[in-house]
């Protein structure tokens, strides 16, 4: 322990040592700077600062509010758009970054000056003026602008601008009202960075723009004429001017307020009428970083997606969301509600709603929970007692008032779900939706979700890894291994029958018993199992343990008898779960026992199997 300690101190001091010297190779120019200003204050003369201080302030502030107008929507498009087109843009974008100031003077030249076709139509006022300088500043400042708010829109990634899609906001509006507002903090350092390194150049504006001057043009006339005393001055100014105009950016506040009392509400609609859920019908297949997926399905109104993680289907439900992750996929693809075939675009497919209930939520963390569901409804004509309805129902009412950040992964799925509820949807797609749920809050929101389903004839698409919350919700169940269907059809048929290998352990199958196995066994197995079995799954339930002396006790309709040594005991109130470990087996055997017979770990055991299906 006290090697450990030791160790720990030496890497807090070596960081201590490494942010000392770069503390300090800021702070010491600036400390020499501003001694000798103390030191010689009275010989400091600001005789033309004026000017050149109105050209960079006025001409950066312009610049910046440019970044903003055209660097931030362009890189939302960029961070929310898969498709190499767009990346090929954002590179396109960032490669300034990388270029010698002078070198952008000398491509400005050639788009702007005053004999190319540009600087013609303006008669050559791009050059050497107070358009030249802000050119210049504007060219240099963008990439920087761009590249920071494109890394904050890239952290939510296109599925956050997918699932506004699906609660009626366009892609303009996804922006403005959320993607905005939730990554304002990081916008505004963006355009704090963009004033700074606008406000300081240098190379492209000496080319393009040597009158008027600006603060950095003036030092550097006042420099190679008189000398380092003489340009103090104009420094000091444009230590003055950057650090305020940086501390105006930081300082703006988020516009949510704003946006959300801005925002009208549109014609408002009818409630409509429940009529029966229309029947789903769905094929995928496409492919994405070397995984293949390939899903069909016919006909329910109510259909879980089982299977196992990584098995496809997270990827197959943002597809039918119109939130498509492939980098290839078949044209042969579609969705059907009804009578309407097709591609979700913007949460509709024809005539019919879809809404999108995704493993992340995407609750905005810039408003309260009550001003986000009043943006949804107000966009989409909905009215507030149908809005209050679904808050009761739910019981988020004591959310309302707190904003995203603030809420638990649980807290945020019960919002979710009101809000994909909120649109009066045709077909709600969930993935995963109850995963951060406590288990007794899980089992009552479940209930919930399955009445509302019920009583407003939604159809529903439900991906879960839970079997009971499939039989819950669902009236068909489809089993998804690496990509494709491996068995499906009505929720008791999968459950008794599961038919394959794969299925078996995602419909709660505990334990699978290889063909190979059963063969090699001394006692003699009562089944007979057909040709092309493969193995036989048994549920723990069905299995018996016993001691040596008391295995005569087994039943003689037992399928077999095993030995095995038990590797875990624990005690479920009044039930008893065995962990077995068997020879030839490279899985443990599990059993619940009603028995209140307590194993050690260790002990030779025998168990029995009552009762188990054939796997193919």
């Amino acid at each position: 322990m006290k090697t450990s300690k030791q160790s720990l101190g030496h890497k807090e001091g070596l960081l201590g040592v490494l942010s000392s010297l770069g503390v300090l190779y800021i702070a010491v120019p600036m400390a020499a700077f501003f001694f000798f200003v103390a030191s010689n204050w009275r010989e400091i003369t600001f005789a033309g600062v004026s000017s050149a201080a109105y050209v960079s302030v006025g001409a950066t502030t312009l610049a910046t509010v440019l970044d903003a107008v055209l660097a931030i929507p362009l890189a939302y498009l960029v961070a929310t758009s898969s498709s190499s087109f767009m990346r090929l843009l954002g590179n396109l974008i960032r490669l300034p970054l990388g270029l010698p100031p002078l070198v952008a003077g000398v491509m400005l030249l050639l788009a702007f000056g005053p004999y190319t076709l540009v600087g013609r139509a303006f008669n050559g006022s791009l050059v050497n003026s107070f358009a030249a300088v802000t050119l210049a500043q504007l060219f240099v400042s963008l990439p920087f602008v761009f590249e920071i708010a494109r890394s904050a829109f890239k952290a939510d990634g296109p599925l956050s601008a997918a699932v506004a899609s699906t609660l009626g906001f366009s892609k303009t509006k996804a922006f403005l009202y959320f993607a905005s507002v939730e990554n304002w903090p990081q916008l505004r350092s963006a355009l704090a960075l963009g004033w700074l390194r606008a406000f300081g150049e240098f190379g492209a504006t000496i080319l393009v723009a040597y009158h008027p001057y600006s603060l950095p043009i003036f030092t550097y006339v006042q420099f190679s004429g008189f000398g380092v005393p003489s340009a103090v001055g104009t420094v000091l100014v444009t230590l003055l001017f950057g650090a305020l105009g940086s501390l105006f950016f930081l300082s703006i506040p988020s516009p949510r307020a704003l946006l959300w009392r801005m925002k009208r509400e549109k014609k408002r609609l009818k409630d409509p009428t429940p009529t029966a859920p229309h029947p789903i019908s769905f094929s995928i297949e496409g492919s994405v970083d070397g995984f293949s997926l390939r899903l069909s399905h016919s006909g329910s109104a109510a259909l879980s997606i089982l299977g196992f993680s990584g098995s496809g289907k997270s990827l197959a439900i943002s597809y039918l969301a119109g939130a498509s992750l492939f980098k290839e996929v078949s044209s042969t693809s579609y969705l059907q509600i009804g009578e309407s075939k097709g591609t979700t675009r913007a949460g509709y497919l024809g005539p019919y709603r879809v809404s999108w209930v995704p493993q992340v939520s995407y609750l905005s963390r810039g408003y309260r929970v009550y001003e986000e569901l009043e943006l949804i409804r107000r966009e989409n004509g909905v009215s507030q007692d149908h809005l209050f309805e679904l808050v009761d129902h739910f019981g988020v009412k004591d959310l309302l008032y707190r904003e995203g950040r603030q809420l638990s992964g649980g807290q945020r799925q019960l919002v979710a779900l009101v809000r994909a509820f909120l649109v009066y949807p045709d077909l709600v797609l969930m993935d995963e939706p109850f995963s951060a749920l406590d288990f007794a809050l899980r089992k009552r929101v479940q209930r919930k979700v399955a009445l509302w389903l019920q009583q407003r004839s939604v159809s529903s698409i439900l991906v879960t890894h839970d079997p009971e919350e499939a039989v819950i919700l669902c009236e068909e169940i489809l089993c998804v291994s690496n990509g494709e269907k491996v068995s499906s059809g009505g929720a008791s048929e999968v459950f008794d029958e599961p038919g394959r290998i794969e299925t078996a352990a995602v419909v709660g199958i505990d334990n699978v018993f290889p063909r190979e196995y059963l063969d090699t066994l001394d006692f003699e197995v009562t089944c007979e199992l057909a040709e092309d079995t493969r193995a036989l799954g048994v549920r723990a339930h069905a299995i018996d343990v016993r001691y040596e002396k008391d295995a005569g006790l087994f039943q003689k309709e037992m399928l077999f008898v095993a030995s095995a040594r038990v590797s875990l005991c624990t005690t479920l109130g009044k039930r008893v779960r065995v962990l077995l470990s068997v020879e030839g087996l490279v899985d443990e055997v599990v059993a619940d026992l009603e028995s209140p017979s307590r194993f050690e770990v260790g002990d030779k055991v025998f168990f029995s199997i009552k009762e188990g299906v054939e796997l193919k």
